[in-house]
């Protein structure tokens, strides 16, 4: 014996070691330990509309026979509330101890939903909390296999004393063929299914469901009375054309922007006849007879479909099309395209002198040349010569001579930076750094996307921008002012574009002033300030003395000093504005004058924050010291006994320090002193103020060279890629994007009234503003950083920046898709609901409040009840529909299927007799789907059992045919 047990060739098995499977069980076990599922809880009765809520999800992974596995618990949120009231005194299974499970099954509040956050399982079986077992690797289409699962979840159950549903899927995921058990302490139910391609013969009507379900039920015996709940679904295909406005004129396509969808964004509507509560004694429906008449229906409810490809948005796609731009090669964004030469610009035509010059009759030889004239057509740009033409004059309309055949600038009626609704209740402005509206920027941000989208490549913008770049120079060259552009300096309130096209502007104003004095004086010019009072004046670099009103005072000054022998002849001042109302010069008591100064340098907000990134290099302070060593050669030209503590106690005042105790000076001034700061040594104003001469601003070197300036913004627009092109136009397109949709749905009593829009478009207002905030992502940081990170850096940044501008593509495009949606539900169900509303008609009615409240349910996708049912104003609408549905397809004789728009003193028609309905009915194609839910208390699986709820859920339509059922049983009599 001894020697049998020590055979080494003996198998001993060691039935103490756990098996995959066991531990699979108790794994399931432990998952469903630690969600706490085991602990059984009473809820509240369900609700209409609870299933429609949101729903909690928790998934762990298991590993199986080297196959992975997710189990995933199904909760719906905010339903855990222990209920303490008694059982709904119409459900015939109150008094029978259940499952909460099975509570669920029998309450008609979860049958028919239809919103696609529900989950399946519980759209099929009505039920509020469940387990779901599946694998992760591949569809489980073995019985065998499925059957392991189904048993595993069934022993957890049991082990752990868990109440919840468990369910395994199974075949292909598309089918969502569920199998599943619940275990409780008296009863337990078993989830079954059937999906078919095709529906069997009998299942089509309401006499084969039922006998289908008593055979599953019955056992042989008489079922009691089974309640039924019956809908029929009516789909509605959109075939009528999709009414939409696309302007032919380009200063009405651009100007007006465009909006809407391209088609009809509702591509299906969706009837639903439902008969919630009926008896198997009480209705008839086979073959031959049916009493399921959709005009016979208790509820009517609708619920739309909206078109997947339908033709996009066409202001969403504006913004698009930018952003797609952006994704364009980063050379600069011009194109080659050769000019006629004729003219160097395309507008020069129109001011070009009557008298030819010698080059352009020598032009008109060559290009008479028929040769000359065709390798010149070969080469023409992306846009003909007449389009373009007409591009141009609508950026530039100050080129036309006749004002009419153009759309002007709305001077001066410019409102910079405000995005204002219209809408009466809220009249809330949205800070945007953008362009005003209808400006320059504005004009060129709507038209180049609009370019690039119909050419749907970069040659079409390019051009545009080509000539535009050429327009600009050609402007600034001939100092013609460039229209529709803020006056006065850069204002770092608009976008980038437009700071340098006033910046622009402001080189070509001091060019012309300085060219019209050069013309009176033949000599330079410069501009002195006249701080915010009078326009710019400008005086001659003299040295012989003052001139103008200036010198005027002069000499008016001069006369009197020399009477009274104080100040010697070259010892005169210069450049005064004004005397000083109260301060008098503090040696010699004479009256302070405040000096005439430089202008300051105007600069773009790019150029303030090169400016600030380059401090460290002492750049900004020298600039700094620049300035103010001007003002106090201005100073000292205007009061020449005057010292430092004089100039600091009207540049700063804030550092002269008074002293409360001292008395007055001679003067009748309070004594004062330095601040500590001035006072410190080798201290930066008295190193100035030692070196200033007594020169008057007139004689100054310029701080403003506008030669240079303008050059650099010349070189600034012809050196931008399609990246920083797109960056300095979406704000400005965006900021029109958000205004456009503000004006559509506040220009809209309806739209006014609804929830959804106005919510959407303020939401939308408020999101622009804040992306055009953002820091400025075209910042040259060369002098920072190195040159290659410095441009890793921007790019980065500016990628950045257009998908903030992506995500606004999305939010445009939600609300126009929803502002149509509402127009074509308007022209569909209630038509002249708030079109034309008389004064009579100015208040809304209970009527209209209530069509209101439908249309915005709508909207939201959801499926809502009809308001009056098939009597209804719009059950009248949608039966029309299907009536002139129906005879487009039928080709029947012409009939009165017209729709009568919506009348606030008749909301609702009158009831129809049975003729009238059996009429209507015709008008009813056969149903698309056919849902039939099934319910009854019955004993099982022998009479002898405790009553058990029972429950089937059937589904038919052409392609599919389902059956979902719950069979309770009693576990304790079988």
């Amino acid at each position: 014996m001894n020697l049998e047990v020590d055979d080494p060739d003996v198998y001993h098995q060691d039935f103490t070691t756990a098996s995959a499977w066991e531990e699979f069980v108790d794994r399931i076990e432990k998952i469903v330990v630690d969600w706490k599922l085991n602990q059984p809880k009473t809820r509240l009765p369900l609700k209409k509309g609870d299933l429609d809520g949101e729903w909690t999800t928790k998934t762990e992974e298991i590993h199986f026979e080297g196959e992975k596995f997710s189990l995933t618990s199904w909760s719906l949120k905010d339903t855990s509330i222990i209920s303490s009231e008694e059982p709904e005194p119409d459900n015939p299974s109150a008094n029978v101890p259940q499952l909460q499970c099975l509570v669920d099954m029998m309450s008609t509040s979860g049958d028919f939903v239809t919103v696609a956050s529900c989950p399946r399982i519980a759209q099929f079986y009505g039920i509020r909390d469940f387990l779901l077992l599946k694998s992760d690797v591949r569809n489980i289409t073995s019985e065998t296999q499925a059957k392991i699962l189904l048993s595993s979840l069934t022993m957890a159950l049991h082990a752990t004393g868990c109440e919840i549903p468990a369910f395994v899927q199974i075949l292909e995921l598309w089918q969502h063929f569920y199998l599943g058990s619940c275990l409780g302490k008296e009863l337990s139910a078993d989830y079954e299914m059937v999906h078919l391609e095709r529906t069997p013969q009998h299942c089509k009507y309401l006499t084969g469901l039922l006998d289908t379900f008593k055979s599953k039920i019955s056992r042989g015996q008489q079922p009691p009375p089974i309640n039924i709940a019956v809908r029929l679904t009516y789909t509605l295909r959109m075939l009528s054309p999709w009414k939409t406005s696309i302007p032919t004129d380009l200063a009405t396509s651009v100007s007006m922007v465009p909006f809407g969808t391209g088609s009809d964004p509702i591509s299906k509507l969706h009837l639903l006849a439902t008969w919630p509560q009926l008896n198997d004694q009480m209705v008839v429906d086979s073959q031959s007879y049916s009493d399921l008449e959709p005009m016979q229906a208790h509820l009517w409810s609708m619920q739309i479909e909206l078109a997947k490809n339908a033709k996009g948005p066409q202001l969403s796609q504006l913004l698009a099309s930018l952003c797609k731009m952006s994704s364009e090669p980063l050379a600069p964004f011009i194109v080659d395209c050769p000019r006629n030469p004729k003219f160097g610009n395309s507008l020069d035509a129109l001011t070009e002198s009557k008298v030819p010059t010698f080059s352009k009759v020598l032009d008109k030889v060559i290009t008479g040349n028929p040769s000359v004239i065709n390798r010149q057509r070969n080469k023409q740009g992306a846009i003909p010569e007449s389009s373009l033409k007409d591009i141009l004059y609508y950026l530039f309309p100050d080129a036309v001579t006749d004002p009419s055949t153009t759309v002007p600038y709305p001077y001066p009626s410019f409102e910079t930076g405000k995005l204002s609704s219209p809408s009466k209740e809220n009249q809330r402005n949205h800070i945007v750094k953008s362009a005003p509206p209808d400006s320059l920027v504005w004009r060129l941000a709507l038209l180049l996307p609009l370019m690039y989208n119909s050419s749907r490549s970069t040659p079409g913008a390019a051009h545009v921008w080509y000539e535009f770049t050429e327009e600009m120079r050609y402007r600034w060259e001939k100092a013609i002012p460039i229209p529709g552009v803020m006056p006065g300096y850069a204002d770092h309130k608009t976008c980038l574009l437009h700071q340098k096209l006033q910046m622009l502007n402001v080189c070509i104003e001091k060019k012309k002033l300085r060219a019209s004095l050069a013309v009176g004086k033949g000599s330079a010019a410069v501009s002195v300030d006249s701080e915010g009072e009078d326009d710019d004046q400008f005086f001659d670099c003299d040295t012989s003395g003052p001139s103008g009103a200036a010198a005027e005072d002069a000499e008016m000054e001069d006369a009197q000093d020399t009477a009274d022998g104080k100040r010697s002849l070259w010892d005169q001042p210069e450049g005064r504005k004004a005397k000083h109302p109260t301060l008098r010069l503090l040696k010699t008591g004479e009256p302070l004058y405040i000096p005439l100064t430089q202008d300051l340098v105007p600069k773009s907000e790019d150029e303030v924050e090169h400016e600030t990134a380059a401090a460290h290099l002492s750049q900004a302070h020298a600039y700094s010291c620049t300035v103010t060593l001007s003002d106090m050669e201005s100073f000292k030209a205007a009061n020449p006994d005057a010292a430092l503590e004089d100039f600091v106690r009207w540049y700063s005042p804030r550092d002269w320090v008074e002293l409360p105790d001292a008395p007055l000076d001679e003067w009748g001034q309070v004594q004062g002193e330095l601040s500590e700061r001035m006072r410190l040594d080798d201290n930066m104003w008295q190193n100035l103020w030692s070196v200033a001469q007594p020169v008057p601003a007139l004689r100054q070197r310029r701080l403003f060279d506008e030669t240079r300036s303008a050059e650099s913004v010349l070189a600034w627009l012809e050196g931008l890629s399609a990246l920083d092109l797109a960056l300095a136009l979406l704000p400005v397109t965006a900021h029109a994007c958000a205004t456009r949709v503000l004006q559509e749905v506040h220009a809209d009593d309806l739209l006014r009234r609804l929830p959804g829009p106005p919510a959407a478009a303020e939401t939308l207002a408020r999101h622009v503003a804040a992306a055009t905030r953002e820091p400025l992502q075209t910042a040259p940081l060369g002098n920072v950083l190195p040159a290659g990170a410095a441009k890793t850096a921007a790019k980065t940044a500016a990628k950045e920046t257009v998908k903030l501008y992506e995500r606004l593509v999305s939010e445009v495009e939600a609300v126009e898709t929803q502002v149509c949606t509402a127009r074509s539900l308007r022209s569909k169900l209630c038509p002249g609901l708030f079109e034309a509303q008389s004064e009579a008609e100015a208040a809304v009615s209970d009527s209209q409040k209530e069509m209101v409240d439908f249309l915005s349910a709508l909207l939201e996708l959801k499926e809502v009840l009809v308001p009056g049912g098939a009597r209804g104003r719009i059950g009248s609408n949608v039966r029309g529909m299907f009536a002139e549905a129906q005879k487009m397809a039928q080709m029947l004789p012409d009939a009165a299927t017209g729709r009568p728009e919506w009348s606030a003193a008749s909301p609702d028609l009158p009831a129809s007799g049975p003729s009238g309905a059996s009429a209507s009915t015709a008008s009813f194609p056969p149903a698309d789907v056919k849902e039939v839910v099934m319910r009854v208390v019955t004993p099982r699986p022998s009479a002898a059992s405790k009553p058990c709820p029972q429950r089937i859920y059937a589904m038919h339509r052409k392609d599919e045919f389902r059956l979902a059922g719950c069979f309770a049983r009693d576990a304790t009599f079988y």
